[in-house]
């Protein structure tokens, strides 16, 4: 499961275009499942509010919250520097391909879901479904997402212990 502002296309390669889990482990013999987080990238949202501000039936106030970070954002954040083009001396991630990481950043409208049944409770949810549904799985995530396979294996139990 990837982390904030992220798809599950940050696993398809690296930015600086080696190759990524995603294909490491299918190398290796594994099946792969890159979902999204509820609400995000592929696993999409109620675009309702976005067309009725673009039809101008409500104002473009009425617009939810996103969060998005910014290149300048990710170096202390990501801790490749103090600042957007100083990195650290001992830093080890490309910092020439944080263009191609920025394209990976997405807006995050999770920030518009904090209440029950949160949108992380959900997503714990269905990562655990899935992993029950194809018989169990080795579950990985990062940064926001760290906590989510956790939680998962936490629900997942086959449908003959209910």
């Amino acid at each position: 499961m990837h982390g904030g502002t992220l798809s599950g296309a940050c696993y398809e390669t690296t930015p600086d275009g080696r190759m990524g889990w995603y294909e490491y482990f299918a190398r290796k013999g594994h099946a792969v499942y890159l979902p999204d987080q509820v609400s995000r990238a592929r696993s999409g949202f109620n675009v309702t509010a976005f067309n009725e501000v673009g039809a101008g039936v409500r104002p473009p106030s009425a617009l939810p919250n996103m969060f998005v970070v910014t290149k300048a954002q990710t170096w202390p954040i990501f801790r490749f520097g103090p600042s957007l083009g100083t990195a650290f001396a001992d830093e080890q991630f490309p910092v020439e391909a944080i263009d191609e990481l920025a394209k990976q950043s997405i807006p995050d409208q999770n920030v518009e879901f904090q209440n029950p049944p949160s949108i992380n409770f959900i997503t714990q949810t269905r990562l655990a479904e899935l992993g029950v549904k194809i018989g169990g799985a080795v579950l990985v995530g990062h940064s926001e997402s760290g906590v989510y396979p956790e939680q998962a294996a936490l629900q997942m139990r086959p449908a003959s212990e209910d």
